[in-house]
């Protein structure tokens, strides 16, 4: 979903050359207004590359199940 064109840049409502995001998705500051990250994520992912063409980066692995400690006294 980055490097894209066409919509309202959220740092230049008069530019229409940012990027088009999805619901709960967010546009990166400049240099990176082509590119949409999660909202809140700005800071950190803004300007990495998307692993959908390459595999140097793989997904974190989902977090363990809870330990439950059942303490019998």
């Amino acid at each position: 979903m980055n490097n894209q064109t066409g919509c309202t840049c959220h740092f230049n409502p008069a530019s229409q050359v940012c990027a088009c995001c999805e619901a709960g998705a967010c546009q990166c500051p400049l240099p990176n207004m082509h590119q949409c990250v999660q909202c809140g994520k700005e800071s950190s992912d803004c300007g990495q590359r998307e692993s959908d063409d390459d595999d140097d980066d793989y997904p974190p692995p989902p977090p363990p199940p809870p330990h439950h400690h059942h303490h019998r006294l």
